[in-house]
């Protein structure tokens, strides 16, 4: 079956391009290539338009990007139409949720994963969202409006008889109307301070003038709710509220995206008010035709109200953005939630492909022995990043005594692995001869300890279970430092345990026969990379290393001019989260992190091919 293509666009012209690129990065690299051939489209402050090589989505932001755009291909938007099969909107602001980009997309004929026109303008519109909430019985933030004319004479508007009106004391919260990420908003502890706070409201987007809401304070819980569409149904489905706190007046722009305000899944109140949330939150949605899916803010007031504060129909898509958090707290991986929400427009439009298979189930084990957190966070980024076309991820938690517990994704984003140890009990423990009968391969994402000398390998070969990486052998004896360096000086090999001299490099190789190396960031004349690329290679076959590796090593030259690469540490099982060096180097040269963990499976499914099971060991040796 053809895989659909995906563009997913990000950047654009209003003043969220920072965190559009963010979205669209975690977008790409949690889509699943199996079902979909992801197409990174970057929309430039010059309204150009950008095919992205998957090497660039690695760069720090966008003024790094922006520099390195001679980089990508230029290509008009009437192109879409042949480059991409369905447009997944990670666009943040003005141009993006205003409706305009999806007009544009509805004129070329292009379809789009995001809200429609409408529902799009009203949620960007937070005076407008008002109107529509109260004709659906949804209570809202008493404020008035100040319009751009009206801040040259803000004296003389009488403001605050206006407010007096409205029923609004101070403090008072100051925001733009058709602004998000909290950027220009303020909090005014008397009237005055209101001048300059109205105006940066009315001012944050350079150019541009807009209406400023001056709105009561509200004391009580904050919340937010994400509401997902059943692809099937087509029916609302909120999810669980998460309560939001923080330390400063409003959760702005830092909390959100730099300092990350902390949270609380499910909220720290009652059922029937976790419903009254969730079903105030559907009303809001409703009030502006809004589906596919939407962020909802508001509070739960200290007398009881429940006010929604705005509907936000391009919620981030970050990695720590609230649409995955509240996922992750019923089970979806970020990969998940993707598919879901490609999902809901698929049928939507009629495009559902019905695509059915049987999973490979893949028990993913993380904790152990040593480098608990280490591995936590590895193991966390093997199940995100397993294919969810493919693969039924299943984690388990290994305590230091070893013992094996199977575990829910959430508690995995919600603790660190002391929380997780303390948390797990009876009900939740396995056998490790049960793995068998749970998991049709076994991931380790352990690090040091027992996976690095061989004896989970050993006790997965006992088991006849296929497992990723290096054999028994090959990890006890690369688990020693010293051997192993010992016997690559037996094969001919200069070695450097302190790697103290020449050029310091890590080469990332992934393979059993057929091996791929990627270099790190440096610039190597190409008979260097050719010299050190061969190099490891042989030091992998010496070693007998399977599936994936790191190699670390010093390059130098001699003072007769002869290439020298000396090796200083092999890691057969190398951290495998988004910012460490495997995915980092593998995504620079074009592999795509969701395929070099399905290439990491695939690998290991080989090497064990025609390995006979535990259960068959048992027959033939009757």
């Amino acid at each position: 079956m053809a895989r659909l293509r995906v563009g997913v666009l990000m950047g654009g012209l209003s003043i969220e391009r920072e965190v559009s690129l963010s979205s669209g990065r975690m977008v790409c690299s949690h889509m699943d290539p199996l079902r979909f051939d992801v197409v990174p489209l970057f929309h430039s402050v010059d309204n150009k338009l950008y095919v992205l090589p998957w090497h660039l989505l690695r760069c720090g932001g966008t003024t790094e990007l922006v520099g390195r755009l001679d980089e990508a291909e230029v290509v008009s938007w009437d192109q879409l139409r042949d480059l991409v099969d369905l447009v997944f909107i990670a666009q943040h602001g003005r141009f993006a949720e205003d409706g305009a980009l999806q007009g544009f997309l509805e004129v070329l004929g292009v379809p789009y994963c995001g809200p429609s026109i409408l529902a799009g303008a009203l949620s960007m519109d937070k005076a407008c969202q008002k109107v529509f909430f109260q004709t659906r019985g949804v209570d809202v933030a008493r404020g008035i409006a100040v319009l751009p004319d009206e801040i040259a004479n803000l004296g003389n508007c009488n403001i605050g008889a206006r407010l007096e009106q409205a029923g609004i004391n101070f403090p008072c919260v100051i925001k733009p109307a058709c602004e998000g990420s909290s950027l220009g908003v303020s909090v005014v502890e008397s009237i005055e301070g209101l001048g300059d706070a109205v105006r940066v409201a009315c001012q944050v987007a350079p150019g541009i003038r807009q209406v400023a809401l001056i709105e009561e304070k509200l004391a009580g819980m904050e919340f937010t709710c994400v509401v997902l569409t059943d692809p099937k149904t087509g029916k609302l489905a909120p999810q669980m509220p998460i309560e939001v706190t923080h330390q400063d007046d409003i959760y702005d722009y830092d909390q959100k995206y730099l300092r990350h305000g902390a949270h609380h899944i499910p909220p720290r109140h009652n059922a029937h008010t976790i419903e009254r949330i969730q079903e105030a939150c559907v009303r809001a949605m409703e009030a502006l035709g809004a589906t596919w899916m939407a962020r909802v803010d508001g509070f739960l007031t200290d007398d009881g109200r429940v006010v929604v504060m705005e509907v936000n129909t391009f919620t981030g898509m970050t990695p720590t953005s609230f649409l995955f958090s509240s996922g992750a707290a019923c089970g979806m991986r970020p990969s998940d939630v993707i598919n879901h929400l490609i999902d809901t427009k698929l049928c939507e439009s009629g495009m559902d492909e019905g695509y059915q298979e049987r999973k490979v189930r893949v028990a993913v084990l993380l904790g152990g022995d040593a480098d608990q957190e280490a591995s936590l966070a590895s193991g966390k980024s093997v199940i995100e990043k397993l294919s969810p076309t493919k693969y039924e991820a299943i984690p388990i938690f290994v305590s230091a005594s070893m013992d094996l517990f199977r575990v829910g994704y959430s508690s995995l984003v919600q603790e660190s692995v002391d929380q997780i140890a303390e948390c797990v009990d009876q009900n939740m423990k396995l056998a490790w001869s049960d793995l068998p009968k749970l998991a049709d391969f076994v991931f380790i994402a352990l690090h040091g300890g027992k996976a690095q000398s061989g004896a989970v390998q050993g006790a997965l070969e006992m088991l006849g279970m296929p497992y990723n990486g290096s054999g028994i052998l090959t990890a006890a004896l690369c688990g020693d430092k010293h051997r192993v360096l010992e016997f690559l000086k037996t094969q001919g090999f200069k070695v450097d345990a302190d790697g103290d001299s020449g050029t310091m490099l890590t080469a990332v190789v992934v393979g059993n026969e057929d091996l791929r190396i990627f270099l790190d960031g440096k610039v190597l004349e190409r008979e260097v990379h050719r010299f050190v690329c061969e190099m490891v290679g042989r030091a992998y076959r010496e070693l007998g290393c399977r599936g994936g590796v790191t190699i670390s090593c010093t390059y130098q030259v001699g003072g007769d001019g002869e290439q020298l690469l000396s090796v200083c540490k092999v890691n057969v099982l190398p951290p495998l989260v988004d910012e460490g060096v495997v995915i980092r180097q593998a995504a620079q040269a074009g592999l795509k992190p969701m395929e070099l963990i399905d290439q990491l499976v695939q690998l290991g499914i080989e090497e064990h091919k025609g390995q006979p099971t535990c259960r068959e060991k048992e027959i033939q040796s009757c």
